[in-house]
Formats: C-alpha cells, structure tokens, sequence
C-alpha cells in the first residue's frame, strides 16, 4: 500500500511538471531548449502549437461554447514558478468551480489553471500559435481536466485535456489583468523565495473576449514536456486586449538574472495532415464541413 501511494504521489508530481513544468532539466532556450526536448516533443505527430491558415479550415456550425460560472467569484493564488505565471486554485470551488460544454463535445471540462507564454523583447511575437504566419504579443491557456477524470487519468484519454488559448493584443486600457497587476510587480522567481501570492474575489470571465463563438479547433498536445498528446485545442478568435504596461509587468517578473530570462514560447509544429476547424460567427447549429474555407481573419489592433 505504501509503494502504491508512492507511485501515486510520483504520477501526481509528473502531471504537475507535465502541464506547467517547474523542473530545471528543461528551459526554452540554452543548452536545455524546446530542440533539445525529448519523449512526445521530438516524436509526436498531434503536437501544439500551430500556425493556422485561415483560408485552408474546415469549417463546422458546432454549438457555441459556454463558459459556466465564469462569472463566479472565488480565491486563487498567483504564482511564478520561473518559467511563466500561473493562476491555480479553481478545484477548491466546490459547485462554482467554473467549467465549459458546448461545441464538439458532450463533456463537461473544469477549469484547472491559466497561464501566460510571451516574449521578453518582442511584441510582435510573444504568442505560441500563430495566425496566417502572424504573432501576437502573448497567449492565455486556460488548461481544463474532463469532468469524471483526475488529472493523471485525464492525460491517458485523447480528449481528456481542453485548452482554450486566448491571444492578446496591446491595447490602451484591459480589465483581463487589472486583478493581478499589483501582484505582479512583487512576484520573484520561486527559488528565491517566492511565495504564491492569494487574489481573492477573482472572477474568470474578465479574462475572456466579449464575444467567444467564433473559434478555430484542433487536436493538439500540451505545450511543455512531456507535450502529452491528450488535447483538445480551441483559439478564440477574437483577440483578448492587455496593456503595453501590463506586458511590461509580466517582463518584470523573471527579472533577477536577465541572462537567464528568455521567452517562454514554443515554436509552431508541423500539422502533420491534421485538419482545423473553424466555427464562424453563426447561430447555426447544424453540423456540415467544407474544404478550404475562404474566411478571412482580421486582426484587431
């Protein structure tokens, strides 16, 4: 029995590496960078992330997604673990755990955690996915477990993990990281003695576009070792606003050895013959594909 608790402590300690590592055998760059990352990264035929080409989607009238008590209140901790910003604590809401239906799936997924990729230097590409060849200056993953599942169990199903990806835009004013700002300008690296700091009455859905029906969908992985293949990936397509300060403030952060500070993005992987979906701005509920969409998407700026 005590082997077995063992064992499962260590699955349990390699999901929580897996979906945002905090391990030094891997960074984004150096001599431990994502070229160098082994297992699944190196070898996967579903990895994330990708460079969509808007005019070669299939496109589909799926339901739209809803986003369920997004609009609910609760505590949560912010915490740098030196290779990006993470916002946990979702699980211990109990009945207001904030979770998604809708779309191509009959499941419920709840939400884990949310975390930030960007560049330390370049606005024009901090984001991990691209569209048509086009970089934003971050991305949000908000990281959900399918209801029913734990998250070891979660990341052995091929839908088990659902990724919503948020790409942000610079803007003159945002409310998506207004709750973290003051949070972020004490935030130091772990291994200096950070310590997770708590943000209370904190409600997801101010995170989230004004409009979330429109979205591209594919299979995907998650996207740090061991880029488990066990993802649903859904990029909204309405860009989310944050600040040039607010993005500065992120920079900030892993800021104790600039020589050490890189970004925190993965580079776009092959598509492999994958196909991605599109689900226009529609109130159709009927389900049909057509090959090669000729829809345009237009940044906002």
């Amino acid at each position: 029995m005590f082997f077995q608790c063992l064992l499962f402590l260590f699955a349990l300690s390699s999901l929580k590496a897996a979906f945002i590592a905090n391990e030094f055998n891997w960074q984004y760059s150096s001599f431990y960078g994502s070229d160098k990352w082994e297992g699944l990264c190196s070898t996967g035929k579903s990895q994330s992330p990708i460079d969509i080409n808007t005019t070669d989607v299939d496109t589909v009238h799926y339901s739209k997604l809803n986003f369920v008590n997004y609009d609910k209140n609760g505590s949560v901790d912010l915490n740098d673990n030196g290779l990006t910003v993470i916002v946990s604590g979702f699980d211990s809401w109990g009945k207001n755990q904030p979770y998604i239906t809708g779309g191509s799936s009959k499941h419920e997924y709840e939400l884990i955690q949310l975390h930030i990729h960007w560049s330390q230097h370049d606005d024009e590409k901090g984001s991990e996915h691209a569209i048509n060849g086009k970089y934003y200056p971050a991305e949000v993953h908000l990281l959900h477990v399918k209801k029913g599942f734990n998250h070891v169990e979660a990341l052995s199903q091929p839908d088990g993990i659902l990724v919503v990806a948020l790409l942000l835009t610079l803007g003159n004013s945002s409310k998506a990281f207004a709750p973290f700002e003051d949070d972020f300008k004490t935030m130091l690296l772990p291994f200096f003695g950070n310590i997770p700091e708590s943000v209370e009455n904190y409600q997801p859905k101010t995170i989230l576009p004004s409009y979330t029906d429109s979205y591209y969908q594919y299979k995907g992985s998650l996207t740090t070792p061991g880029c488990y293949e066990s993802v649903v990936f859904i990029v909204l397509a309405e860009p989310v606003s944050m600040t040039s300060y607010q993005l500065e403030l992120l920079r900030n952060i892993r800021h104790y050895d600039p020589s050490e500070v890189s970004d925190n993005v993965r580079p776009v992987q092959p598509l492999n013959g994958r196909r991605v979906l599109f689900r226009p701005k529609t109130n159709s509920t009927k389900s049909k594909r057509s090959r090669k969409s000729k829809h345009v998407y237009t940044k906002k700026h």
